[in-house]
């Protein structure tokens, strides 16, 4: 997420990228926020910070604790990326297993309509990698991704350009 650092009233804009707002329960994964006015991450009200506070997740996710270039250990966090982004042809996601499982790769348009589903089976513990081969008849725009395996999933967005 980029913002836009400027502020004035002829320069109107969010202050921070997130704003988890009174009652909001959600998860910001995978992210790198930049150039916003105030905050990376706002949270307006006490009574939303201790509810997460009380209710912490549990494995596989992380709470970071402020530190940058920690490893996490293996199998704690589930990711996937995708490469080219954006990309014309073809997109590879890739991943890793922390154990054995059944895998699938769900690409959907911005309306919500699945376009395209990847189902390789059950893939070994370890490192992998799943292309995309577009139809020439997708066009080209944002899609989302969901890669799934064995009650983790993974999230992201992808853009196709012509």
């Amino acid at each position: 997420m980029v913002g836009d650092h400027r502020s004035g009233p002829s320069l109107p804009g969010p202050t921070s990228a997130v704003n988890l707002r009174n009652g909001t329960a959600g998860t910001v994964l995978n992210s790198i926020c930049y150039n916003y006015k105030t905050a990376a991450l706002k949270i307006d009200v006490n009574e939303t910070w201790r509810a997460h506070c009380l209710a912490l997740p549990v494995a596989p996710a992380v709470v970071c604790g402020g530190q940058l270039d920690v490893p996490v250990a293996s199998g704690h966090v589930f990711v996937s990326r995708s490469a080219p982004n954006p990309f014309r042809n073809q997109v590879s996601f890739n991943f890793e297993l922390a154990k054995a499982g059944d895998v699938r790769v769900d690409i959907f348009s911005a309306s919500g309509q699945r376009v395209a589903a990847l189902r390789p089976g059950t893939l070994a513990a370890g490192q992998h990698n799943l292309t995309w081969n577009v139809d020439r008849d997708t066009p080209g725009g944002v899609y989302f991704c969901k890669v799934l395996t064995d009650g983790a999933e993974s999230t992201g967005k992808i853009i196709r350009v012509d």
